[in-house]
């Protein structure tokens, strides 16, 4: 995944415009982790008790990681 640790949000330097530059935030692979979180654990039925932290991290790193994968095609 080349681009996972790029930042989710780059900016253009206006006065070179071929000159991207980032600012300190989430990285994409943090930022759809996140995302993929949080569908899952608001989709997660409540008969089936709370989601665990782990089930839910882990989830959502390999979503992450599969868009990563799949963006880079």
């Amino acid at each position: 995944m080349r681009n996972a640790n790029s930042p989710t949000y780059p900016f253009v330097n206006n006065e070179d415009p071929e000159a991207i530059e980032s600012h300190a935030g989430l990285t994409k692979r943090e930022y759809f982790a996140a995302m993929a979180m949080q569908a899952f654990v608001s989709a997660w039925p409540d008969q089936a008790g709370p989601v665990s932290p782990d089930r839910a991290a882990d989830y959502g790193i390999r979503c992450a990681d599969e868009l990563l994968k799949r963006l880079e095609l």
